[in-house]
């Protein structure tokens, strides 16, 4: 079993994250809140806590490659989190689109941790009409 090591984000990887956050899951969408009203950093912590040092690696590289990404995706010299929200979702769409498999997974890759951040949220899953690992376990005829 995989100990469990105490992680922090580092405050770069803080503002890319919170950038992609905000392009992934903008208020006012399905819910009003947004992947920011959301415990995001306690969440990615707690998430490579428990990870390989592996997955903890592979992450950390596609943010990387996330954030300095922009000049050869979108054509401008800029990092990641430094981009406008609309200059950042263009830029999201084209690496999903890429004919690149590592383009598309390095989106995949952190798209899919934003996203599991946001739904697993008990407020989240409410409003969605989830009604939880917990209650459809209870619910299971025996």
């Amino acid at each position: 079993m995989n100990e469990i090591r105490k992680t922090d984000l580092k405050p770069r990887e803080e503002r890319t994250y919170k950038a992609l956050a905000e392009v992934t899951l903008p208020r006012g969408g399905t819910v009003p809140e947004g992947a920011l009203d959301m415990p995001l950093v306690n969440f990615i912590n707690t998430f490579f806590s428990y990870a390989e040092p592996a997955t903890r690696l592979g992450f950390k590289i596609a943010l990387f490659l996330l954030e300095f990404m922009p000049l050869f995706i979108i054509f401008r010299p800029r990092r990641f989190s430094s981009l406008s929200t609309t200059q950042r979702d263009v830029m999201l769409n084209k690496m999903r689109g890429s004919s690149i498999y590592a383009v598309r997974g390095i989106y995949l890759a952190l798209n899919s941790l934003i996203q599991m951040c946001f739904y697993t949220q008990p407020s989240i899953m409410d409003k969605v009409g989830y009604i939880g690992y917990r209650e459809a376990v209870r619910k299971v005829p025996k």
